[in-house]
């Protein structure tokens, strides 16, 4: 490309319409995003999920997602014209979290006594040779979220010789049923293109990489919603992944129990790291940070001593997603925005 084609090419510009379905909320945003400039949050709308006595909960939740997919379109789209000069979206992406989807990490190994080419068909072999969801469930999500060659981590696999090559896998399934209601609802939105699905657990852990990128050895207490996830991280990859079954969830929000609960299932088949990166609500975050810190933490150490706990905050997101809207930020829709703006470069 000569010098005057690459002064006067034009950045890439896009919005980008974001859905995190929790357990007890949805949320929604729009994100514009020019070339590799720091993404920009134009618009965010929470519809919280009030369950009633003898309803059950994913209808609920559909109504909550069908009141947040109207809003987006009547209230979203004309502050995105106003904000940023768009009239359409050019991506829809949806983050699923417990209690509605179920998370697995499958390792899946190729060991040669002569040395091979790693490349992207290896990894599509990987992939496809992942079991098949239960009967009446399907894969919403199926994302690679490491590659080990010859005993060390690589985010840029292909193309090298190797004897041994592990892929790691992540995988997330949903209630067939209500898999098709949730693409449906955000379908109706005369502005979705081609929604897509993903594990909260997954999209999370893979924006994390990217502001700790020099954490290795961790666990993400995911605290966001009534039903607390723990994600283990070893050597840089994710390794193991506890969701809090729906049953356990109280209405009165996270208990240092639920914590120990969630550690202990980690603990079973790992030994924990000593760092653990707590992800809340900014406005529970010193509630959750003292919930914590009530763990009693000697049931997994032989240490008494407490282990660094890393909140995200803000301020970990200065310079990596601007906020144009005037509502508080909102860590979940956040990470998206990071997670899609380095979607390419993981």
């Amino acid at each position: 490309m000569s010098f005057l084609r690459r002064l006067f090419r034009r950045e890439r510009r896009e919005v980008v319409a974001f859905i995190d379905i929790g357990a007890r909320r949805v949320v929604g945003a729009y994100v514009y995003y020019v070339g590799n400039s720091v993404p920009i949050v134009v618009y965010t709308k929470v519809v919280a999920i009030r369950v009633q006595t003898g309803e059950e909960h994913s209808v609920t939740m559909l109504g909550a997602l069908t009141e947040l997919c109207s809003a987006m379109e009547t209230e979203g789209i004309p502050t995105v014209l106003r904000g940023v000069g768009r009239r359409g979206v050019d991506s829809t992406l949806i983050s699923i979290d417990a209690p509605w989807q179920e998370t697995a990490i499958h390792h899946v190994h190729v060991v040669k006594e002569k040395p091979f080419l790693f490349t992207a068909e290896l990894v599509a072999e990987a992939v496809a040779g992942v079991s098949a969801p239960q009967p009446g469930r399907v894969f919403t999500d199926a994302s690679v979220i490491g590659t080990v060659l010859n005993g060390y981590s690589m985010r840029a696999p292909y193309g090298k010789r190797v004897r041994r090559a592990t892929t790691v896998v992540l995988t997330s399934s949903l209630d067939e049923k209500l898999s098709q209601d949730i693409l449906d609802v955000v379908g109706k939105m005369t502005v979705a293109k081609q929604p897509a699905l993903i594990a909260g657990t997954s999209l999370r852990y893979q924006a994390l990489r990217v502001v700790f990128a020099h954490e290795t050895e961790a666990l993400i207490l995911d605290a966001t919603g009534p039903l607390p996830e723990v994600a283990l991280v070893r050597n840089g990859l994710l390794a193991a992944v506890s969701e809090t079954p729906e049953s356990l969830g109280g209405e009165t929000g996270v208990t240092s129990d639920d914590f120990m609960r969630a550690f202990a299932e980690i603990a079973k088949q790992y030994p924990l790291p000593r760092t653990i990166f707590l992800l809340a609500r900014f406005d529970q975050m010193d509630d959750m940070q003292k919930k914590l810190s009530a763990v009693a933490f000697g049931a997994f150490w032989l240490s008494e001593n407490p282990p660094r706990i890393i909140p995200l905050l803000t301020s970990n997101m200065t310079g990596l997603v601007k906020q144009m809207t005037t509502n508080p930020p909102d860590l979940p829709l956040l990470l998206m925005a990071l997670y899609y703006r380095y979607l390419d470069k993981q």
